[in-house]
């Protein structure tokens, strides 16, 4: 379901690839919301387009690889350089002039490289969660070869790197806002999903002290917990 549907929609086209964008709204000033990655589409906007199409006038594509935009087969289709393109090219059929840049998570890094190279382009850039690849050459952590090589230990930038996720990380503030939590199970209590398997209803999240035991931070996790097993 959508809160909004959108007021006009069609297709940019660039070396052959089809962008499907969507507008919303009429407002003095535009709104591009970049997508994230190939991995999703435009939707994942829905929750921000209603309000801000009142207000703005917004627009929103799909990533090629993704939604109702084309598929190349070709790895190399997929760079940096190509998705930028995009973007221009989704600006310039939208008549969208100097626009405002919404970016979240690699879309971020979009707006940052178009609001550095295409500086007309840009009234304005948003940044949600994000990381640049602009700067000087030697954030060398940003690479490819930084990224696909294998560690045993992950401090700083070095969890940036596909085996970050396959082990448990302790963080800590000085290397990264995130807090590492941990959940309990109710033993004999759960949902069924809809294809019949039983899922274990979430008991408890909590933050890890430093002794390993559950931080209450908050209320309802006071009373989550009084209600469960867990020794805090």
């Amino acid at each position: 379901m959508r809160a909004r549907m959108p007021s006009h929609e069609g297709f940019a086209e660039r070396d052959g690839v089809k962008l499907h964008y969507e507008i919303y709204g009429e407002g003095p000033d535009t709104m591009v919301f970049l997508p994230p990655w190939a991995i999703v589409h435009s939707r994942i906007y829905k929750a921000q387009l209603p309000y801000f199409g009142e207000r703005f006038r917004c627009i929103a594509y799909d990533p090629r690889g993704n939604g109702k935009s084309d598929r190349p087969a070709d790895v190399a289709a997929y760079s940096l350089d190509h998705y930028v393109a995009d973007a221009l090219a989704v600006m310039d059929a939208c008549d969208a002039g100097q626009a405002i840049l919404v970016g979240l998570s690699f879309g971020g890094m979009l707006a940052s490289v178009l609001a550095a190279h295409h500086r007309e382009r840009v009234k304005a850039a948003i940044l949600v969660g994000t990381v640049a690849s602009i700067g000087p050459p030697h954030y060398t952590y940003l690479g490819g070869s930084h990224f696909l090589t294998r560690r045993e230990r992950h401090e700083g930038w070095d969890k940036y790197n596909p085996s970050t996720g396959s082990r448990t990380i302790r963080t800590s503030p000085s290397t990264s806002s995130a807090t590492s939590i941990r959940s309990r199970t109710r033993p004999g209590r759960s949902r069924t999903a809809s294809n019949g398997r039983a899922i274990p209803a979430v008991r408890c999240w909590s933050r890890p002290s430093r002794r390993g035991r559950c931080r209450r931070s908050s209320m309802s996790a006071r009373r989550c917990i009084a209600r469960s097993a867990v020794r805090c």
